[in-house]
């Protein structure tokens, strides 16, 4: 599991090269997504943490762009009685 939460703030390090098994948030067909990065013989699979979510195989025609790895996420504490 990738521990994200909703509302939490991602970190992403676009200095960082993307390496199989790497949270990124990535751009494709002009959509951003986060995914787990998985290099295959067969290609890039973009693969969900979040069971409601599909993998995307990634065809070599698709708009694909990596915008950069994450490296961090920032949680805001909830206040009780707010």
């Amino acid at each position: 599991r990738a521990g994200i939460l909703p509302g939490d703030i991602l970190v992403v390090d676009r200095s960082v090269r993307p390496a199989d098994g790497d949270i990124i948030v990535a751009s494709l067909e002009g959509s951003f997504t986060v995914k787990r990065l998985r290099i295959t013989a067969g290609g890039v699979i973009l693969c969900a943490e979040n069971h409601r979510y599909s993998d995307i195989p990634v065809a070599d025609e698709q708009d694909f762009l990596i915008f950069g790895v994450v490296t961090g996420v920032v949680r805001t504490m909830g206040r009780s009685g707010t």
